[in-house]
C-alpha cells in the first residue's frame, strides 16, 4: 500500500488497514460510499484513498502481482456475454453459433470455440477441449456476480468500474 499520509505532516485519521477493509466492503454490499459504516472511519476519507489507489494504478499492479505469485495464465481469451439478463444456467451456447457472429472474431484473427447447432449444413470444426474449459469462465462470472457492485454496475465512470472488477478478482483468487 502507498504512505497513507501523503504530504500531510499530521498523522492520518485513517489508516491504509481500515480504508481497505472500508473499500472492500463497497464492492461486496454495493454500498453506496455515503452509507459507508462509521466502523471503516469517514465515508469522504475511504472514498478519496479509494480514488487516489486508482490512480496510482495499484488494483492492477496487486492483481499483476497475484497473477505472478500464483501462476495464472490468462493469455487464454474467452468471450461471453456477461450482460445478457439470464439465470446463470441459462446460456445456451449453440445459439451462438452463426456464420456472423462467427465472422466477427474470424476478422482479428481469433479462433471461435462454438459447438455447431445440430442442424447447421455444412461442418464446422471446433475444439472440444478447449470448450470444456469455458467453464471457467462462466464460475468466474458467477463469482464476480457475488460482488453488487460489480454485479449491477453502479459506476458511472470506467476507471472506477474496472477497479472494482479489478478488486473483486483479487479477492477471489485470494480465497
Amino acid at each position: 500500500m502507498p504512505p497513507a499520509e501523503g504530504r500531510r505532516v499530521r498523522p492520518p485519521t485513517v489508516k491504509n488497514r481500515e480504508a481497505l477493509e472500508g473499500v472492500l466492503h463497497v464492492p461486496r454490499t454495493g454500498t453506496p460510499w455515503r452509507d459507508l459504516p462509521n466502523a471503516y472511519g469517514p465515508w469522504h476519507t475511504i472514498s478519496m484513498r479509494w480514488q487516489r489507489w486508482i490512480e496510482r494504478a495499484l488494483w492492477g499492479e496487486i492483481l499483476k502481482l497475484l497473477q505472478r505469485l500464483k501462476g495464472v495464465d490468462l493469455t487464454l481469451v474467452f468471450l461471453d456475454s456477461p450482460v445478457v439478463r439470464a439465470h446463470q444456467h441459462a446460456a445456451m451456447d449453440k445459439a451462438y453459433d452463426s456464420n456472423a457472429i462467427r465472422a466477427k472474431p474470424d476478422a482479428k484473427g481469433i479462433t471461435p470455440v462454438i459447438p455447431p447447432r445440430s442442424n447447421r449444413l455444412e461442418i464446422i470444426v471446433y475444439d472440444p477441449e478447449r470448450y470444456q474449459q469455458r467453464n471457467k469462465v462462466e464460475r468466474l462470472f458467477n463469482q464476480l456476480k457475488q460482488f453488487r457492485r460489480v454485479a449491477t454496475r453502479y459506476e458511472k465512470l470506467k476507471a472506477h468500474f474496472l477497479a472494482f472488477v479489478t478488486v473483486a478478482l483479487i479477492v477471489i483468487m485470494l480465497r
